[in-house]
């Protein structure tokens, strides 16, 4: 009997993802002008984003924009991604 594996979506932390893979955005704890500031930069509710480089700061790409996310950013922000 052939087990299949569901391809539903995991919600992992951003931290947890390497250089290359990909997530799509389901939560952040970051409010007020933090979180406004983030969405002005694209990174809004299901946006998609790669990540560049891993560590501080993390660089990812979201809608063809690189930008730096500081580890107290990157450690509020939760990803969907296929595994």
């Amino acid at each position: 009997m052939i087990q299949r594996l569901s391809n539903r979506p995991t919600r992992v932390p951003l931290r947890s993802l390497r250089v290359g893979e990909c997530g799509r955005l389901c939560r952040s704890s970051l409010d007020g002008e933090n979180g406004e500031l983030l969405c002005a930069m694209g990174l809004t509710a299901e946006s998609s984003l790669r990540v560049c480089r891993s560590g501080t700061p993390c660089i990812i790409t979201v809608d063809g924009t690189r930008f730096g996310l500081s580890r107290a950013v990157r450690e509020t922000i939760y990803v969907n991604v296929e595994r």
